[in-house]
């Protein structure tokens, strides 16, 4: 799973050494995105295994683990150690770390107006392009009545000096029906698409007394921008009495 001519440890011994914990947020990071508790279980069996029977040493011990684990199958007709091979490989080599030290490092060479064009293969560098773009985007003019603190929450490249910014400039642009017979007459995956990022002349506020009162402005860390309501009274459906009058349902 190591890129070629790359330094640093390959996937297998970073696997001897990795607990549970670091695994489990490998494999949600990168993999499973969509259900921590089946990563979470896959990275106590992997580490179980090796407890046992030694290091991993094959992709095929891997996946029969992770087979094991996985009960039910993916509902996307993947194979059940698909995700997890793909989480360890992206790790191992910095893919997204390397994605990102390039957007950074190519979009302040271009000039305003020049785009980029970024395809995805998976659904996590599609999610890391978005990302890439929200953290770069220049203030709304939408925005214009917040308060410095508000804008520069709403949008973090205020917090920054960087000397450019980013938009979309288009939809992604997704495969074509023709394009799908690549992928023997099924849909090409939705996360295979082309993202068209675009540089844009950074705005520096209306006036210096605005560019001020940005500077001095503080914005909140991000656990303080979320808050998780009490949800509200369901008055609906019937209630207690729904589940006593429905055959065959124990009331609890």
């Amino acid at each position: 799973l190591r890129a070629t001519g790359c330094g640093g440890p390959s996937a297998a011994e970073w696997l001897r050494e990795a607990s549970v914990e670091e695994l489990a947020w490998v494999i949600h990071a990168y993999g499973e995105d969509d259900d921590p508790l089946c990563a979470l279980r896959i990275a106590a069996g992997l580490v179980d295994w090796q407890r046992w029977n030694g290091p991993l040493q094959t992709i095929s011990q891997l996946s029969d683990v992770v087979r094991k684990v996985k009960t039910a199958g993916d509902e996307r007709g993947l194979h059940p150690a698909k995700l997890t091979l793909q989480a360890l490989r992206s790790f191992v080599n910095g893919e997204l770390e390397q994605m990102s030290a390039f957007l950074e490092g190519v979009l302040p060479l271009m000039r305003p107006g020049a785009r980029l064009a970024v395809v995805s293969t998976r659904r996590v560098e599609a999610s890391f392009v978005k990302s890439f773009m929200r953290m770069h985007e220049d203030s709304h003019p939408l925005f214009a009545g917040c308060s410095p603190s508000r804008l520069k929450e709403l949008y973090p490249l205020l917090q920054t000096d960087k000397a450019f910014a980013v938009r979309q400039a288009c939809d992604p642009i997704w495969p074509t029906a023709e394009s799908n017979a690549a992928f023997g007459g099924r849909r090409a995956p939705r996360s295979l698409a082309t993202h068209v990022l675009e540089r844009t002349v950074r705005r520096q506020g209306e006036d210096a007394d605005r560019r001020r009162a940005l500077e001095a402005a503080r914005a909140r860390h991000e656990s303080e921008l979320y808050a998780r309501p009490a949800p509200p009274a369901f008055e609906g459906g019937g209630g207690p009495a729904l589940l006593q009058a429905a055959p065959g349902v124990a009331p609890t």
